[in-house]
């Protein structure tokens, strides 16, 4: 199987520039250390996906009006 994890840092004061960064993984293990990973560092939104199915497995993100983390 293949799993995709992709995020988004948050902007820099005074910038609108957002880019969406993706890593691929062959290794499940592998793809939730590097979600988990991320998660943990001040990032606006990360997913992690099967590449194959093309299914989220599971979601975070930062609500932009609440400042909460939402995590599905």
């Amino acid at each position: 199987m293949r799993y995709i994890v992709c995020y988004v840092e948050e902007p820099e004061k005074g910038s609108d520039i957002l880019e969406v960064k993706r890593e691929n993984f062959e290794d499940f293990a592998h793809a939730v250390e590097k979600y988990t990973l991320l998660c943990g560092c001040t990032l606006a939104s990360v997913v992690l996906a099967d590449a194959e199915t093309g299914k989220i497995i599971k979601q975070y993100y930062k609500d932009d009006v609440t400042g909460s983390v939402i995590i599905s």
